[in-house]
Order: C-alpha cells, then structure tokens, then sequence
C-alpha cells in the first residue's frame, strides 16, 4: 500500500493545474480586469459549461483507497494533497472543521465525480451544507447546528481562514513570477565575496520580491496550513534536488523555520545566475543550510538510513513496472 500511496501522491501533484496556466489575480492590467469581468458576466448567465473534476485533473475517485484501509496519517496526508489539488483549480470546499477525517477525507473524493464549473479568475466554492439540521449531510457536525457563541467562533476561524488563502495566492503568484529564475544554483566551493560585489548583496526574499514581513504567525497556524506554506517555498529548488526530500523529512514548524532563515541569508549572484553565499565563519566555506544539518545531524543521519533501507526494499519487491502499479485494495 504505501508504494501505491506514494505514486498516488506523485500522480496527485503532477495532476495540479500547470503555472503558467494560472492569471495572475493580483494583475489589475486592463486586459486582466476586462477578462474578468467576462467570465463573471458568462459565469452569471450560465455559459460556462461544467466538467467532471477528475475528467478535467486526470484523477479519478476510484483511484483512491477505502478509509478503513488507511491510517490516520495516510488519510491526512491525502486530504492535504487533495486540498492542493483542488486549490491549484481554484476550486475550494466548505467543510466544518470539527467533521471527522475519514468524513472530510470521503467529501474529499466526491469532489472527482462532481460536475464543477472551471474558472480562470477567483475561485469556485463548493458548498454542502443545506441549512437544514434534520437533512444535513454533516449530520452533528454541521455549522448550522451551533449556538451562537460556537457560530462566532467558527466565523472567527473562516476570516483567518480566508486571509491565509488571500496570503498563499499572494505566495503563489510571487513563485510564478520567479519562474525564469528558478530553480536556484549554488556553489559550495565559491570564492570570498568581494568588497565590490558587496554592494549587490540582497537577501534571497528580497531578490524574489518576497516580503517576508507579510507571512502570518506560524504558530497560530494548523501543521498542514504551516506546511502549504513552506512546500510553495520549497519551490526555489528542483522537486527531485535532495534539500527538497531533507526539508520534508521536518516537522512543519520547523520546516517552515529553517526555510525562512534561508530566505533571509543575504546573497550575490553573478553572471550566470549563480548564488554565492557570504563566507561563513569557519575554515570551509559553507552554505547557510550546512548549519541546518549540524543542528540536526542524528535526525538526518536516521532519515537517509530509512530511505536507504525503504529504497533496498522496494528494489527487491519490484517486480513490474512502476508505472503500472495495480489497485491494492
């Protein structure tokens, strides 16, 4: 199963909808706005045809495993990895956040056999609940059953809700635009950085055009919310680079943490688009990341043994193709 899972995943992210295939909301251009404004009118009249999701991402709902054949950390790994998906469509959906995991992991799926208008502009919310207690299909968990107090509480949490949405198209609109300075390359082995040079020296946020002052308190975030985050960030390297595989090996606080620190490291680029990093204080010279696997190098050093022993096994059970892996449930 976990072999299936793990191409379930990868198959996932690469069903995301392409980045250059995404409008730029925060583009107010006249040719962004007036298209806008089109596809509202179109999208008022119903001249925008509906498609099956799983028609229009490749992923199909039978594709994915039976609750009770996951664990918790399974199911909640693909509910986040669905949740991407969807959001990479500017598709959403309203789910109570006290609804079970294999509840929110079953409307999850639905989702793939659900005919949805697509959009270019904004996003498509979909909405379950009726308003109706006795006919809810969240049953006790639905939003319409709380009092008010518990309804006050949970607008609370859907306005930081929304702001972390507006925040992560804010972040993802940042990557798109960097993407012909993607992804980076650095040299381990550069040369002290010159007294001239010095005067070019930025910060890697500041080189993207990324104000890190406007990221929200990691620690009023959910683990999975703090690990959106950070994958975006994680696109400066290539999906296959090994810092990427290293960083989600972390806890997502500290994930986030480490990245951030990273950003900060002030840099220099020369004409090839290399990155030189200022010379640490030490006889080598090293990248800021070093620092990262010293702090943690028992971690790393137990990491890179499962790997490798994950790796052996899944050598010795293949037999077939892996990209023909059959359903295992």
């Amino acid at each position: 199963m976990e072999k299936y899972l793990t191409q379930l995943h990868e198959d996932l992210i690469a069903a995301q909808r392409a980045e250059d295939d995404v409008v730029n909301d925060f583009d107010d251009n006249e040719a962004s706005v007036e298209s806008s404004l089109d596809e509202v009118e179109r999208y008022v009249s119903g001249d925008i045809p509906t498609k099956k999701f799983g028609d229009t991402c490749g992923i199909q709902k039978i594709q994915f495993p039976p609750a009770e054949k996951l664990t918790e950390d399974q199911l909640l790994a693909l509910c986040e990895s669905i949740a991407d998906l969807m959001w990479s469509w500017n598709i959403d959906i309203v789910l109570p956040k006290t609804l079970p995991l294999t509840k929110r992991y079953h409307f999850l799926t639905e989702v793939f056999d659900t005919e949805i208008v697509l959009v270019e502009h904004g996003h498509i919310g979909i909405e379950l609940c009726d308003y109706e207690v006795s006919t809810c299909v969240f049953g006790e968990h639905c939003m319409c059953s709380m009092d008010e107090d518990e309804l006050e509480a949970y607008e609370e949490e859907e306005e930081l809700e929304e702001l972390i949405s507006l925040f992560l198209i804010y972040l993802e609109d940042k990557m798109a635009m960097n993407s012909e300075k993607l992804p980076l390359t650095y040299r381990e082995d550069a040369s002290p950085i010159l007294e001239s040079e010095k005067k070019t020296l930025q910060t890697l946020a500041t080189w993207l055009n990324i104000s890190l002052e406007s990221f929200p308190d990691p620690s009023k975030l959910k683990a999975s919310t703090v690990g959106r985050i950070a994958n975006i960030l994680l696109r400066i390297w290539d999906p296959t680079d090994e810092l990427v595989f290293i960083f989600n090996q972390l806890e997502p606080h500290l994930r986030l943490e480490k990245l951030l620190e990273y950003y900060r490291c002030e840099i220099w680029f020369d004409s090839l688009g290399i990155m030189y990093f200022v010379p640490q204080p030490t006889p080598k010279l090293i990248s800021p990341l070093d620092k990262l696997f010293e702090d943690n190098h028992e971690l790393f050093k137990d990491i890179m043994d499962k790997e490798r022993e994950k790796e052996e096994k899944d050598s010795d059970d293949d037999d077939s193709d892996d990209d023909d892996i059959e359903l295992p449930f």
